[in-house]
């Protein structure tokens, strides 16, 4: 996916693609399409378009897309910040396998944003992307498992 995502770049920058035709397949209910061009826009700082984009993407399953679209609401770009819509995007995106997902949410459940402060639901979700063999998934568990051993047992 990163792949076809910088492809995508170098063909914006190259070739002067006018990115909005990109946005042709996610109109015609292309998932996959809309995440990957809501990524071109999030690169380009037009966060507005991004989270349209990341929003059709979502509702049509494209687990990238919840994940963008979280990011956007977890930070306030393109729509107003709500880290409880962030949660629940976090959660999709999670649920239907990206690793992402399951790294943020966990974080939103460590520091209590959008969520009840809950480290065995961190602790949960961060097994499950350290189980699928990511780094900072693991790290994030060794943390957690040094500061609050009870959790973890």
């Amino acid at each position: 996916m990163k792949k076809l995502f910088f492809l995508m770049i170098g063909i914006v920058v190259l070739f002067g693609v006018n990115i909005k035709k990109l946005e042709n397949p996610c109109n015609k209910g292309n998932a996959a399409s809309c995440g990957t061009v809501g990524e071109l826009f999030y690169a380009y700082k037009n966060y507005k378009k991004a989270a349209e984009l990341f929003k059709k993407g979502c509702d049509l399953g494209n687990d990238l897309s919840c994940y963008g679209l979280g990011l956007l609401y977890a930070h306030g770009k393109g729509v107003k910040q709500d880290y409880k819509r962030a949660a629940e995007l976090y959660k999709k995106a999670c649920e239907n396998g990206y690793i992402n997902g399951c790294i943020n949410i966990g974080l939103l459940y460590v520091y209590g944003k959008g969520v009840s402060k809950n480290y065995y639901k961190a602790y949960e979700y961060w097994q499950k992307a350290a189980k699928k063999g990511d780094s900072d998934a693991q790290h994030n568990l060794d943390i957690l498992c040094s500061d609050h051993p009870w959790v973890c047992k």
